[in-house]
């Protein structure tokens, strides 16, 4: 039992010291965050929200299918060359404007894949969802509660997989082991760090204006912030055994 406690501690500590550093590199590289921000709200999230917005209108496969290809083709990369900025930043190298294009380039193709492959999963839970919980048999409404924590999962598993896919020049289906992986064995933080991007974009979409100049690059530093402590974490515990190399190569390579 106090074992557990002191690992609840060190996770609460820990998810802690990633929301401090995170707006610490907000506040550090606040012109290339708003910068980005708006980069990824006109070349991404703009589009997207439109053929979302038709979607709900007139949910049909038609609909879903072009808010996929829309998603995949622009806001995905777009999202990739934000958090590679970020990334690059968070571990101190310096970054111009130009590298937000070289970025967007070098990934488009693995962010295209990553980004159709994460809808493609939350589609799939999200009609496993609606079928179970629309069932007439009681046992199967009661499942639909398995659904739900998956979809949490799934929502964990987003935070990271970006990161993941832009370091090291991943593969999609590394991109997302590696995001899997970091989400399962850091709950705790992971939450934390969940509840401090939902509070962001909540601010953002009340008070409109952040939602243009901050929302992306201020995910995009927390996320990366996270990814970066919690790969280190690995690394640390490596060291003294002397196979650090190892362990990072499972994590962060």
């Amino acid at each position: 039992m106090g074992g557990q406690k002191r690992l609840a501690g060190e996770s609460i500590a820990q998810g802690a010291d990633i929301v401090k550093r995170s707006f610490r590199n907000v506040y550090d590289y606040l012109g290339m965050t708003m910068v980005m921000s708006a980069a990824w709200f006109l070349i991404g999230f703009f589009p997207s929200a439109l053929t979302f917005l038709v979607m709900i209108q007139v949910p049909a496969l038609n609909s879903f299918l072009i808010f996929a290809v829309v998603s995949s083709l622009l806001l995905g990369p777009v999202t990739a060359a934000t958090y590679s900025l970020a990334s690059a930043m968070v571990q101190g190298e310096y970054v111009t404007l130009r590298d937000y294009w070289a970025r967007f380039v070098k990934h488009y193709k693995r962010s295209v894949g990553l980004t159709a492959a994460m809808l493609g999963v939350l589609a799939i839970l999200v009609v496993d969802l609606i079928f179970f919980m629309n069932s007439q048999v009681a046992w199967m409404q009661y499942l639909s509660v398995l659904w739900v924590y998956f979809l949490i999962f799934w929502a964990l598993m987003a935070q990271y997989v970006y990161v993941a896919l832009v370091r090291q020049d991943r593969k999609v289906w590394e991109a997302m082991k590696v995001a899997a992986l970091l989400a399962l064995d850091n709950i705790v933080a992971s939450l934390m760090v969940a509840i401090t991007g939902a509070l962001v974009i909540a601010v953002s979409v009340w008070m409109r204006v952040p939602l243009l100049l901050f929302l992306a690059g201020t995910l995009a530093f927390l996320h990366c912030t996270a990814f970066e402590i919690i790969v280190g974490k690995y690394r640390d515990k490596s060291e003294p055994a002397g196979s650090g190399e190892g362990e990072r190569e499972k994590t962060d390579g």
